[in-house]
């Protein structure tokens, strides 16, 4: 397992940009196209809406 830093991802999740180190110290870049989807495992999808949480908006003015 590697340590992989998202930079971006497009609007639509179509496209993602994301940089690591391999095991000999280079510095990697890759850019991904989506091109389907599967269902991921409850430990990799609880795992990603841990890193992924955005708190939801407060909708009313703070007093």
């Amino acid at each position: 397992m590697r340590d992989v830093l998202v930079q971006e991802i497009d609007e639509d999740g179509e496209i993602i940009h994301v940089e690591m180190k391999n095991g000999e110290g280079e510095h990697l870049i890759g850019v991904y196209q989506l091109i389907g989807w599967t269902k991921p495992s409850k430990k990799v999808k609880a795992q990603a809406e841990l890193e992924l949480y955005v708190p939801p908006k407060v909708t009313h003015p703070i007093q």
